[in-house]
């Protein structure tokens, strides 16, 4: 590369327009995407700074670089070829830096210290993977920006100062960048959230120098290795992948001859295939605790099928898959990346223990399945087999008696459970249970076995651990009961119109040979197909945006205590009027409706929500079956959590209804027919 001292400086009093500037097809296309003039160029090679660029990666040619008025202009040796151009980074925008104080230095030093001895103490990782080929040059925000300007605004504004001055984050949150061009680096290794952070990102906002390919396969294997660098469960796991466009890579070379070879695949196919694989992968081990976003940052003619694909299939292993593909505005990109900031607080909040913020709970190591698997006809090597001998009690809750023992066909030889899980909640974890016949043939119903997500619990004997779960879902039948008695009396409704009931639940206590007795929440398997959630315990609605909790939630010890049944009765009931001839039902108004007589009916103490299953068109009247419910309980004597850690109590009632509209069914329900 040539010395600075060799460079021939312009004649002075030469005009602008006598510059040379023979341009090229790349070139050409490059400005008309960037906004670039050709007078910029002349104006560049005429009164810009010159300094030696980097050589041809083909040939090893010389290149000359001149910055001038916001541009970057690339030429060959003789300054009269143009090769690129792009807007200088931060040309179109920038943020100030944050005065770091010393006592921030020190909190960060000491942050560092202890992410890097002790994996538990992370509360959350995320890897960015932010796409920084020569596309994301192109100057086609407001204000002249680049799209690379605009990610790293947003980084810096919405992922980490937004969420400092919040509380969301805090130096035990873990931040890795990776850079993606031709070849991936690692930027930030397990940085903590803090402003220092904040004013690094704010310096490749300013020295960014975006060019080359966009190759995805190096950034997926350094985003996996350290995402893997930390598997301890008690950490939120968050994958930010965004590009402007389709990879640039082809397959990579360590790929299986399998998934290279392939009659009548094309290779766009295939490369999808692998990256299924590699996500796959990834989901399958981490499952509800990471979050994949993938974001597409381009024009809406952009390709972001390989990014759908990422956020797909994360879904199938029980992950959190979320595609984005906001406007070309820092204000859409910003509101993308704050709704993942949400996300990542929602999986924190529910890996921290009850008694306070700064406790942690360890999610269970366990592999997923997909929900796409096939499922087995007879006992194999991916089951856990229970024999007669080894299954010590079957029990089914009652709300008067409780635990009322049942007993097996004396038939079976005893049952079997899938090594991997296929379903998660907040709370539990969900796998295949089946009966095992005389020739181990599976037999009988489908079931499903539940157990708590949580390394905790583990220690916990069965019976009294599912204790709670069999309270709220039994309170919760009766109030379904209750409900559909008084639907059977409002005008309209036939044998066509939905009720509403939950499943029976059982505990089959095992010996297992690892682990000891065994407590496994035993139910109904509902097809996977058709489940769906049709409103959650923060004001979640089927067909409706999500609620914002405006407050973190609270974290107080539960009170250990039986739950005392109490008299229920409408407090609200009016005399009909003969208005309510002809009422429309629609039946995903059944389960909102449901929800609110809950309220109503318990004399507002209670409100049933988190409602989830299937609607069961085949049985006569149509049926909701549903299951794991959340109670919100009202107490005036200060008792928090009655119905478990979901119980959020007038807090979570106001969440309903904060999104809650009444339907005709709703109002006629409150009418005595």
């Amino acid at each position: 590369m040539l010395s600075s001292e060799c460079i021939a400086e312009l004649p002075v009093g030469v005009q602008t327009s006598a510059v040379t500037v023979i341009t090229s097809p790349h070139g050409l296309q490059r400005r008309i995407e960037r906004k670039i003039g050709i007078r910029d160029l002349k104006a560049a090679v005429k009164h810009g700074t010159k300094e030696p660029g980097f050589p041809c990666p083909r040939t090893g040619e010389l290149r000359w670089l001149y910055t001038f008025a916001d541009v970057v202009y690339v030429t060959d040796e003789s300054s009269k070829r143009e090769i690129t151009s792009w807007p200088a980074p931060a040309a179109g925008m920038d943020l100030q830096t944050v005065t770091v104080t010393q006592s921030m230095r020190n909190d960060h030093e000491q942050n560092l210290m202890r992410i890097s001895r002790d994996a538990s103490s992370w509360t959350s990782h995320t890897v960015a993977v932010v796409d920084q080929s020569g596309s994301m040059r192109n100057t086609d925000l407001e204000d002249g920006a680049t799209r690379s300007d605009a990610v790293w605004l947003t980084l810096a504004m919405d992922f980490v100062a937004r969420r400092l001055e919040s509380g969301e984050a805090c130096g035990t949150d873990v931040f890795s960048l990776v850079l993606m061009s031709h070849d991936s680096t690692v930027a930030f290794r397990h940085r903590p959230v803090d402003w220092i952070l904040y004013n690094d990102i704010i310096l490749y906002l300013r020295t960014a120098m975006p060019k080359s390919a966009g190759n995805y396969f190096p950034a997926l294997d350094a985003a996996e290795k350290l995402l893997l660098s930390n598997e301890h469960g008690s950490c939120a796991l968050l994958l930010l992948f965004l590009s402007d466009g389709k990879p640039s890579d082809q397959l990579p070379r360590n790929a299986s001859i399998a998934m290279r070879s392939g009659f009548h695949t094309t290779p766009s196919i295939k490369y999808n295939r692998l990256v299924h694989e590699r996500i796959g992968t990834l989901a399958s081990r981490f499952g509800r605790r990471l979050t994949v976003a993938t974001i597409g940052f381009g024009g809406a003619r952009e390709d972001f099928s390989v990014l759908t694909t990422m956020a797909n299939v994360s879904r199938d292993y029980g992950s959190m898959g979320v595609f984005q593909a906001p406007a070309l505005t820092v204000e859409s990109l910003g509101n993308a990346m704050t709704s993942l900031t949400a996300s990542l607080t929602q999986t924190k909040a529910e890996l921290t223990h009850l008694g306070g913020a700064t406790t942690q709970r360890t999610v269970r190591s366990m592999l997923r399945e997909s929900r796409h698997a096939l499922d087995d006809l007879v006992l194999s090597g991916d089951w856990y087999h229970y024999r007669e001998s080894e299954v010590l009690r079957v029990v089914k809750f009652d709300s008067e008696n409780g635990w009322i023992d049942q007993s097996l066909d004396p038939l079976l030889r005893g049952v079997a459970m899938k090594r991997n899980i296929f379903g998660e909640g907040a709370e539990r974890m969900v796998r295949k249970l089946r009966w095992v016949g005389e020739r181990e043939e599976f037999v009988g119903p489908m079931l499903v076995a539940k157990e708590s997500r949580f390394v905790e619990d583990m220690h916990r004997d069965g019976l009294i651990f599912h204790r709670l779960f069999c309270q709220t879902q039994v309170r919760a039948h009766r109030l379904a009961e209750k409900f559909n008695e008084r639907l059977a009396k409002v005008p309209g409704v036939t044998e066509l119109t939905p009720r509403i009931s939950f499943l029976e639940c059982n505990v089959y206590v095992v010996m297992d040979i690892n682990q000891g007795r065994l407590g496994l929440l035993v139910e109904k398997m509902l097809d996977p197909k058709r489940y769906m959630k049709w409103n959650s315990n923060c004001g979640y609605v089927a067909g409706q945006e999500p609620a914002v909790s405006e407050s973190k939630p609270q974290m107080q010890l539960p009170q250990l205590f039986e739950i005392q049944e109490e008299d229920e009765e409408d407090d609200s009931d009016t005399e009909c009027d003969g208005t309510f001839e002809h009422i429309k039902i629609a039946a995903e108004d059944i389960p909102q409706a449901f929800t609110h007589f809950t309220y109503r009916h318990s004399q507002r103490k209670m409100l049933v929500c988190d409602l989830q299953g299937v609607l069961d068109k085949n049985s006569t009247p149509p049926l909701f079956e549903l299951t794991d419910p959340v109670i919100h309980y009202r107490s005036y004597h200060g008792r928090k959590h009655v119905y478990g850690r979901t119980d959020q109590g007038l807090k979570g009632m106001h969440s309903f209804f904060k999104t809650h509209k009444c339907s005709e069914l709703c109002r006629a329900l409150r009418r005595t027919w």
